[in-house]
């Protein structure tokens, strides 16, 4: 299935129906956090989410809607005009301190989806660490959603921290597990809004564990993963979430931060995706090389797009090259071995890229927490 389009407040439908069409994604994502419920009489606003969905299934493209429970517990959030339209409480917003209060949620949030005509997929709460009372509370929030509706896709959202918790991860793991829902969505949840995001090795080899394990129960998606998802598709990830916006290639509290003016949409992303660096540099970057070392830059399978548009497009096509040559080998060693390789090429790629100019981000942010990360994974399970 390779790349979902995550949802962003831009009014974009072609954009996701003709990427379906192209083969190059495989289902988009609705939110209450870009996507408005009520019907608005505002120019360029985004239609409400029956709307939307209309569109994009008349279209042929599968949706999701994903509640985002998590985002309620970032802090700094306040871009929330569009969440509080929705009917997802039977409490006070966000509250979740009894079992009651939870049952109401999930029950809410079903009917959400049930109303729009897309799959379950359960709430979660944002987790710091696997053993925990927020940790719970997150169980019991699955535990529900699995007792309503056996085939629901549960999440796990969770912080760096989260992720590199050890044992209390792979203990909160094991529970859900045990549920065997029909499949699986997970998302790394970042402090800092930062492009490539900011992770450690550990947090990755976290990641990754879990991926191997839910793998063999379901299909697992790693929301707004793009570039930083792809230790977890070696660890048999089956799906990784991008899109045109920051904010749908990761999950970061700034991300949901209030709007200071305007449309709140923000300049367009406009990095340029490499594929032999396995990420992205700037549009100036991409032009200086090309000018320097046309062979290097040709051979890196680098382009120089000169819209928004062709951005993405370029964006996802490498994107979605990287994933399906991983997703494409059947046994897990050799995907992790592929990545590897592939890692250690992107090294060596961006010391020659170096070698033209001073670069804003080099392989210590694209490559070497993540390839170590994939190292740990490796050892871990005996590679």
């Amino acid at each position: 299935m390779t790349t979902w389009i995550e949802d962003s407040p831009r009014n974009l439908p072609q954009w996701i129906s003709e990427s379906v069409d192209a083969g190059l994604a495989a289902a988009t994502v609705i939110t209450p956090w870009a996507t408005p419920w009520r019907p608005h009489n505002v120019r360029g606003l985004k239609p409400h989410a029956a709307r939307r969905i209309g569109t994009l299934r008349a279209a042929g493209v599968p949706v999701f809607f994903d509640p985002m429970t998590h985002v309620l517990q970032m802090a700094g959030i306040g871009d929330d005009r569009f969440y509080n339209e929705y009917p997802l409480w039977g409490g006070n917003r966000g509250d979740l301190t009894s079992p009651a209060l939870r049952e109401q949620h999930v029950i809410q949030v079903l009917r959400v989806q049930d109303a729009l005509d897309v799959p379950h997929l359960a709430p979660t709460e944002l987790l710091h660490t696997g053993l925990s009372q927020a940790s719970s509370r997150a169980l019991d929030l699955a535990r529900r959603a699995a007792a309503a509706d056996p085939s629901v896709l549960l999440p796990v959202a969770g912080t760096t921290e989260f992720w590199a918790s050890g044992s209390a991860l792979d203990a909160h793991v094991g529970s859900l597990a045990s549920l065997q829902p029909g499949g699986w969505v997970v998302t790394m949840v970042h402090a800092d809004r930062t492009m490539p995001t900011t992770t450690t090795a550990e947090a990755i080899h976290g990641l990754c564990r879990t991926v191997r394990a839910l793998a063999d129960l379901g299909p697992v998606h790693v929301s707004h993963g793009d570039f930083a998802a792809l230790p977890a598709v070696a660890a048999g990830a089956s799906s990784v979430g991008t899109g045109w916006d920051q904010r749908q290639r990761s999950c970061s509290y700034g991300d949901y931060g209030a709007r200071v003016g305007g449309s709140g949409f923000g300049s367009w992303n406009q990095r340029v995706a490499i594929r032999g660096l396995v990420g992205s540099i700037t549009q100036n970057e991409a032009t200086v090389l090309q000018t320097r070392d046309p062979a290097l830059f040709a051979a890196l399978g680098g382009g120089c797009p000169p819209d928004p548009r062709s951005t993405f497009n370029h964006h996802l096509r490498v994107l979605v090259q990287l994933v399906g040559g991983l997703t494409r080998l059947p046994d897990p060693q050799d995907r992790y071995e592929a990545l590897v390789d592939l890692y250690r090429l992107a090294t060596a790629n961006w010391t020659l890229v170096g070698r033209h100019g001073r670069f804003t981000s080099s392989a210590a942010d694209w490559i070497r927490p993540f390839a170590d990360g994939l190292a740990l994974y490796g050892a871990t399970e005996g590679w």
